[in-house]
């Protein structure tokens, strides 16, 4: 299915500024239990009990300590958060807008600074680790100003693939419910394209009963994947 809600995302706006100690503010909420502290005790609230899944989903199938991370998508640093809390070493942050920051644990990319990389040494970006959360379903569909590809989606999950270490990780959260493009805004994976996401990868956790094709369904559950030899 595909219904039309354009947005215009355009990149051309002042860089975000992540110092510290705006770091250590999701830092403290990726600490504590959901329901601790004011509020229900979300990581972010916007995506609610999500947010604390993929942090519980992580600790459960992954161990982070004195990993490498790439961080694919973002906008606030809460997904970074999550993985310094967890033991990384390091997060690399791939976002289409320039990201600046002072944090000794955390390096910001744009596509082109990565490519960029990659084709200089590509072993420098090698990683333990990629995680992505609500961005992926974004790729290809123009809204970020990002080339229009039908297929962005999917090449996404594969470039990952290629910068992820043999026995290496990937966390994936994207909208499911019935399969549906929504045109610019996002893409919604049920049954059907949900599988061309993790192809090659091989799954290690996640409830399939999330791709239920409900058409009412908004749920960003997290999957976890490992990069296996073929």
């Amino acid at each position: 299915r595909v219904k039309e809600i354009y947005l215009n995302g355009k990149q051309f706006r002042a860089p975000p500024i992540w110092d510290k100690k705006y770091i250590d503010t999701y830092l403290e909420k990726a600490k504590a239990k959901q329901g601790e502290g004011n509020g229900k005790g979300y990581i972010y609230d916007d995506y609610g009990k999500f947010t604390n899944d993929l942090r519980d989903s992580l600790q459960k199938n992954v161990n982070m300590t004195d990993k490498s991370v790439l961080v694919i998508g973002t906008q606030l640093p809460w997904v970074e958060a999550i993985c310094l809390h967890l033991g990384a070493s390091h997060v690399t942050t791939l976002e289409y807008g320039s990201i600046v920051t002072n944090h000794s644990q955390i390096t910001t990319m744009t596509p082109s600074e990565f490519r960029h990389q990659y084709n200089k040494d590509k072993s420098k970006l090698l990683f333990d680790v990629v995680v992505s959360f609500s961005s992926i379903e974004h790729s290809g569909l123009g809204r970020y100003g990002d080339a229009l590809n039908p297929w962005g989606d999917i090449l996404g999950t594969a470039r990952a693939r290629c910068v992820t270490k043999l026995g290496g990780y990937l966390a994936l959260a994207v909208p499911t419910g019935q399969d549906t493009i929504h045109f610019n805004l996002h893409r919604l994976y049920g049954k059907n394209r949900y599988p061309l996401l993790a192809a090659n990868w091989k799954q290690v956790d996640g409830d399939a009963k999330a791709l239920d094709n409900n058409p009412h369904s908004h749920q960003q559950p997290t999957f976890i994947f490992q990069n296996v030899p073929p």
